[in-house]
């Protein structure tokens, strides 16, 4: 594949190598989860623990596309409002009472 600058950057050197990244598609809503949260992961498909009705679970949920910050889209099997959890809590189990800490989460 070759690449061509619109405009040579100013501080170019020859044989210094590029990073590039291809936009090969545009989410304009969607539900991500960090690719950390996922288990039992095949290629269109992963369980994720929930919190729903302030009680842990666990879904069976699809998958879409996974961006270069390594969160996964989630396209199908939470139902409005679930909350994807980025990690169990120590002795997790279903049905398990929880609640969501409050405050920023951390960037990926």
């Amino acid at each position: 594949m070759e690449i061509a600058f619109d405009r040579i950057p100013d501080d170019f050197h020859i044989g210094e190598q590029a990073e590039v990244f291809i936009t090969t598609g545009i989410l304009p809503r969607a539900v991500l989860a960090p690719v950390t949260a996922l288990d039992r992961t095949t290629p269109d498909h992963a369980t994720v623990w929930t919190l729903e009705d302030g009680r842990l679970a666990r879904r069976e949920v699809g998958l879409g596309t996974r961006l270069l910050d390594g969160r996964q889209e989630i396209t199908t099997g939470l139902p409005e409002g679930t909350r994807v959890l980025a990690a169990p809590p120590p002795r997790a189990w279903e049905g398990r009472p929880a609640h969501a800490a409050t405050g920023t989460a951390a960037a990926p």
